[in-house]
């Protein structure tokens, strides 16, 4: 205790003032963080100093803490927290093997009048398919799908579900005997919706994209109400975000009656999209197909 005569003859005493405790300081510091920041937790950018402060204040009425002392913590911990959240950011990237695509198909004769080994078709397709795969965060990266920042170490669970409807004109040579060529041209649209969870936590988007459609198909017809094909093509797609999915397929179709085929096969489709909000997406889906076709 210290004793201070001022110029009025009062005596007045004053504690001693105390050391900060840096030692003490940094371990509340690195609780702090801990409490605000787990491995696995999304970073939220928007409630680091409310969160920081409330736990402070918490700390702060549970342990004795000098107003020095406690606005220090304060001013490191925020730093400390707002530090925390620089990681580097990376891509949804997935692979599913065995994913099943439902698919339905609708051709028109568009050129009755055509010369007979030339045939001018309209057609629709459409297809839909379902994946899951698990995204690993390394420390200091994080993910963002659309609201949340999974932040590093974490294991993301994804469920991907991509369709695609697509109009277009398909060209086929009947010059030959057992072989179909086929060209197709058209428009096409794909639609994304992802889904990733952590540790309880849930956050989700949708991409869709339109844009131009090109491929070729080959087959062969062993016998007039069979067909064997494959199918290739690329479509480009825009929006608010970008968008290129390559496609590729083997089927078989056979055709029972003349205006009706049952179709299946194996189909792997390769998507990127670059976006503009959000992290890009990279998935790999494939796997067994089947479906009707309809002629008109």
């Amino acid at each position: 205790m210290s004793v201070i005569f001022t110029g009025t003859n009062n005596l007045q005493t004053h504690p001693p003032k105390s050391p900060l405790n840096y030692g003490a300081i940094w371990k509340r510091l690195m609780l702090f963080q801990k409490e605000i920041f787990p491995a696995g937790r999304p970073c939220r950018t928007t409630a680091i100093r409310d969160e920081l402060l409330v736990t402070a204040r918490r700390r702060s009425d549970a342990v004795e803490t000098k107003p020095d002392s406690l606005r220090l913590i304060l001013l490191l911990a925020t730093f400390f927290g707002a530090a925390g959240c620089q990681a580097t950011t990376i891509d949804v990237r997935g692979k599913d093997v065995g994913v099943f695509f439902p698919s339905f198909r609708a051709a028109v004769n568009l050129a009755p009048e055509s010369p007979k080994n030339v045939q001018f078709e309209g057609e629709l397709d459409y297809w839909r398919g379902a994946g899951q795969f698990t995204r690993t965060v390394e420390a200091g990266e994080f993910l963002r799908l659309s609201q949340i920042d999974f932040v590093g170490p974490a294991e993301i669970e994804a469920d991907a579900r991509l369709q695609a409807i697509s109009l277009s004109a398909k060209l086929e040579n009947h010059e030959f005997r057992y072989f179909r060529p086929e060209m197709i041209g058209g428009l096409a649209a794909h639609v994304a919706d992802l889904e990733l969870s952590s540790g309880g936590i849930v956050d989700r988007d949708r991409t869709v994209t339109v844009g131009p459609i090109v491929g070729l198909q080959l087959g062969v017809e062993p016998v007039r109400w069979v067909l064997l094909y494959g199918r290739a093509s690329v479509t480009f797609g825009f929006g608010p975000d970008l968008s290129e999915v390559k496609a590729g397929e083997l089927g078989v179709s056979v055709r029972p009656v003349p205006l009706l085929a049952l179709s299946g096969g194996w189909r792997a489709i390769n998507y990127e999209a670059s976006r503009t909000d959000g992290a890009d997406l990279f998935l790999k889906l494939s796997g067994p197909w089947a479906g009707l076709q309809v002629d008109f």
